[in-house]
């Protein structure tokens, strides 16, 4: 293979290090690529601009090796990056969409609720109907904050009973009240995963008894809010039942305290009574939980967990490059915060403890969990 012109890199390409490897993500295909040096380095060579044959005589006079030997290897280097999709002979600019917000929504009415801490963007809810308003402030009560604001969710209330959620992304309209109320959880939770300012995990975080931040990534289905449940439920400080907000220099976690998304099967497992909503504030699971804000400091361990039925207890470790592998599959703003994110992903995957766990019974992954935590001093 004979290139005179190295390739640009491919657009909504994300490049950071691990340790000695070097990271790639490609923000189209969700793929993470882990490198070796020398990969690396060609790819950090790739300006759809510089010779080839330029590279590789730079490349023999460093290590003084035959230039055909070199040439061969930077070829298939190049060859390698072109497959997976890292470099392109074209260099094309990726442009992020992403919903459009609105900061005041004057036709919702004259009701406004107070702040809400939505990670790092301040929201209030707008109203022309007193009583649903204050449903609204009730079940969101967790992220009540005194922050700036930017952002204005309206809840128009129509005659005929229906309601409409408007301030992010298009209109959406509601039968009743209680669907609307549903709806509001999942609306803040979709304004928060757009943060440019920290990355965004799909995690649920909590803080133990002897102040440990540990993160409990996992996909809706994987018993990752459960966990965290069930961890309130023990003592621990909650945090984020299925977000949080990382910040770099070191990892630190930014609390999303939101009402907890519980099915039926985890309030049954966490002996909650039945529920219409889906929302479950985390008092109901125990009256005095200590119910985090903000920055709640550098983030010390992260279990991935995940419940199978019918499987034995096992908890392993992961190497940094699997770390950074399953963290990345949980990142759900990096079209946003671009390099920086990837950044946190890898600083994290080489410097804390990143754990899989798989389990069938809440009790024992509870335990696992505890039982592995340091305990509170003297």
């Amino acid at each position: 293979m004979t290139l005179a012109v190295l390739p640009y890199p491919s657009p909504g390409i994300l490049r950071s290090t691990l340790a000695e490897w070097s990271v790639a993500y490609d923000l189209a295909t969700e793929a993470t690529h882990i490198l070796s040096p020398e990969a690396g380095w060609v790819l950090d060579l790739c300006d759809g601009e510089s010779s080839t044959e330029g590279l590789v005589a730079e490349i023999a006079a460093i290590s003084g090796g035959p230039a055909d030997d070199v040439a061969a290897d930077v070829h298939a280097y190049l060859e390698m990056l072109s497959e997976i999709g890292l470099v392109s002979s074209r260099d094309v600019l990726a442009t992020p969409v992403v919903p459009e917000s609105t900061i005041a929504v004057d036709r919702a009415g004259p009701y406004a609720s107070a702040g809400l801490r939505v990670l790092t963007t301040g929201v209030v809810i707008q109203s022309n109907d007193a009583a649903l308003l204050a449903q609204a402030e009730a079940l969101v009560a967790s992220l009540r904050a005194s922050v700036p604001i930017t952002m204005t969710i309206g809840m128009e209330a129509h005659p005929g009973g229906g309601v409409t959620l408007t301030g992010w992304g298009p209109a959406c309209s509601y039968p009743s009240p209680a669907e609307a109320l549903d709806a509001l959880p999942p609306l803040l939770r979709s304004i928060a995963t757009h943060a440019h300012d920290c990355l965004v995990l799909r995690s649920g975080c909590v803080r133990s008894p002897a102040g440990e931040v540990v993160l409990l990534p996992g996909p809706p289905g994987s018993g990752a809010t459960t966990l965290a449940a069930a961890l309130v439920r023990l003592g621990w400080d909650y945090a984020s039942d299925a977000i949080v907000g990382l910040q770099s220099g070191p990892t630190v976690a930014l609390a999303y305290p939101a009402p907890l998304a519980l099915s039926d099967e985890s309030r049954r497992i966490l002996r909650l009574d039945p529920s219409p909503s889906s929302a479950t504030k985390v008092t109901d699971v125990r009256a005095d939980v200590t119910i985090l804000f903000g920055p709640i400091g550098p983030v010390e361990r992260v279990i991935i967990a995940f419940f199978q039925p019918g499987a034995r207890l096992h908890l392993e470790m992961l190497d940094p490059a699997s770390a950074a592998g399953a963290l990345l599959e949980h990142a759900l703003n990096l079209t946003e915060i671009g390099n920086q994110g990837l950044d946190i992903v890898c600083d994290l995957a080489q410097h804390v403890p990143v754990l899989g766990m798989v389990h069938s019974d809440i009790n024992e992954a509870v335990a696992a969990v505890n039982d592995s935590s340091p305990r509170p001093g003297p």
